[in-house]
């Protein structure tokens, strides 16, 4: 498939790929991250290796990068939108010239705007698009969705004012005019304004670039995809299995099991769900993740095993860190525990930027500035490293 994104990419772009090669590398499965794009070499996940090719559209974002992040790129962390926004955009683009279905490409947005109303709904902080990262916050710390889908979602409403057809001209037109010139979210402003000033003067740039919370304004989306979605989902609660197998391509499997997590199914759903395509050792890592969650979400014990065991085994941030985050918040007595042994024991597995995250995540980093809790902290890390390090002993001279 890679060939086909990459000739897809330089059509759409109509701009040839500037890399001269283009290569992909699998990192070990403590890689953070599910690709990065570096120019000529891309890292990826191993959790992309599923034996059926469901998950290689992945790839298609890394090659997008190729224009957008690597050839047009923002200019500071704070504009980081600027990467992630049109590559999301591009790949969309890009899939749904492959697969010949444009009903992907609202499909997909309307997926990554359920993704980004649960997280603003959760709290967390950095929800604008450009994020003040004044004052020495790591980039790092305001890592998440925010500017791939807020990012996309005004490219996306963007198109709907502009229409397709001038919309790819426009970002033709951008690829040319910032190629090798980094840029800033004004910059992309007024280079909009330019070529459609009557438009420009109805987005309110402001809120969509600086306040917190859901995009201000929605591009109209096609539901027939996501109707036969809410089709399939009727039908799963009512334990007709053969709904679920019927989904093709296998991002609408992977939408299910989101919104089944949504709808709270019975224990006795789950497990036909397990027994009929085994959900829960399933090589497909999207698949798998949800499906802990699920069982975590309904209460079950299985659910603790199969979420501590895919996260002993995979390092990128997408699973591991809602995996902990489920696990800390399922109502199952020994699951708030498993994570905290679970993370002691492992730490030393994942990346530091993921260690780091998951620390702060399982409330085990002290408040920064404050010396006498921090050496109590690591008293009590170092207390922990013991009593774990004395029942993994105690473990091993019982099964000898």
């Amino acid at each position: 498939e890679a060939e086909a994104f990459l000739r897809s990419a330089e059509a759409i772009c109509e701009m040839p790929y500037a890399w001269e090669r283009y290569d992909l590398v699998c990192l070990p499965a403590s890689f953070p991250y599910g690709g990065m794009e570096n120019a000529n070499l891309t890292f990826v996940t191993p959790t992309l290796l599923t034996g059926d090719k469901s998950l290689a559209t992945v790839v298609a974002h890394e090659i997008a990068h190729s224009w957008t992040g690597n050839l047009v790129t923002a200019k500071t962390w704070a504009h980081f939108w600027l990467n992630e926004g049109w590559t999301r955009w591009l790949e969309r683009q890009i899939k749904a010239d492959v697969s010949g279905d444009r009903g992907y490409v609202d499909f997909d947005v309307a997926r990554g705007r359920e993704e980004l109303e649960a997280l603003c709904r959760s709290g967390y902080e950095h929800t604008s698009l450009v994020p003040d990262l004044s004052g020495g916050i790591d980039p790092d710390d305001a890592f998440s969705i925010v500017p791939y889908e807020k990012g996309s979602n005004l490219l996306h409403y963007l198109e709907s004012l502009a229409g397709s057809r001038a919309f790819l001209g426009f970002f033709r037109r951008y690829l040319r005019a910032f190629s090798n010139d980094p840029l800033t979210s004004d910059q992309f402003r007024h280079f909009f304004a330019a070529d459609f000033p009557h438009l420009a003067a109805q987005v309110d740039w402001d809120a969509w670039f600086h306040a917190a919370g859901p995009p201000p304004a929605l591009a109209p989306l096609d539901s027939a995809l996501d109707d036969r979605l809410a089709t399939a989902l009727s039908r799963c609660l009512s334990l007709d299995l053969a709904a679920f197998a019927a989904l093709s391509p296998p991002d609408l499997k992977i939408a299910l099991l989101d919104r089944l997590l949504r709808a709270e199914p019975a224990p006795d759903l789950l497990a036909a769900l397990d027994d009929a395509f085994r959900l829960s050792v399933s090589p497909n890592a999207e698949l798998r993740f949800r499906f802990a969650k699920l069982l975590l979400a309904a209460g079950l014990d299985k659910g603790v095993f199969v979420a501590t065991d895919m996260a002993t085994k995979v390092g990128r941030m997408k699973f591991v860190r809602p995996l902990y985050k489920a696990l800390l918040r399922a109502d199952i007595p020994k699951a708030r525990n498993a994570a905290l042994l679970t993370f002691q024991a492992h730490q030393h597995f994942y990346h530091p930027i993921c260690r780091k995250m998951l620390a702060a995540d399982l409330g085990l980093l002290p408040p920064p500035g404050d010396p006498p809790r921090r050496a109590l902290f690591s008293l009590a890390l170092g207390a922990a490293l013991l009593f774990v390090g004395a029942s993994l002993a105690l473990r091993a001279s019982r099964s000898v």
